[in-house]
């Protein structure tokens, strides 16, 4: 996804594409860490936690 969107980023401010690729990199961590959990509850906290990057780049 970082590859795909470089030409779409690539006008954008340095801190606006630090932030970007940092929100993919923890939306990736987190999006790992909720599909290779083995308890539900775990499962669920992340899966919510993966919410918060996502809410960020699609509002940018």
């Amino acid at each position: 996804m970082i590859l795909a969107s470089q030409n779409h980023i690539n006008p954008e401010p340095v801190t606006r594409q630090r932030l970007y690729i940092t929100l993919l990199a923890s939306l990736q961590t987190f999006l790992i860490i909720a599909f290779g959990a083995t308890e539900i509850i775990l499962f669920y906290v992340i899966f919510e936690a993966t919410l918060i990057p996502t809410l960020i780049i699609i509002t940018r």
